[in-house]
């Protein structure tokens, strides 16, 4: 698979529509080798204290793979529905 740039630092799997990403499961999503030195790349990784379940990541390779598409009760935010909903039908 040909990897093409996203932002400029990173690389993925395939083309991926940056108003609204759609990844698909088993797609790669990579920091470019020349960006890999970056402070705030550096600082990013470090700073992470867990990650969800459903993505694996090697901090070695600085690349993330989504393994699952993440369930409703992955979410941890505080959401109500009910209230988008109402806000959308308005």
């Amino acid at each position: 698979t040909t990897f093409k740039q996203c932002h400029k630092v990173g690389t993925v799997s395939t083309f991926l529509n940056l108003a609204g990403t759609n990844e698909k499961v088993g797609q790669i999503i990579a920091v470019r080798d020349k960006s890999k030195n970056l402070d705030i790349i550096k600082n990013a990784v470090e700073a992470v204290v867990s990650r969800p379940s459903y993505v694996d990541f090697d901090a070695d390779k600085l690349e993330g793979k989504l393994n699952r598409i993440p369930a409703r009760e992955d979410m941890n935010a505080d959401i109500d529905e009910a209230l988008i909903v109402e806000f959308y039908n308005k």
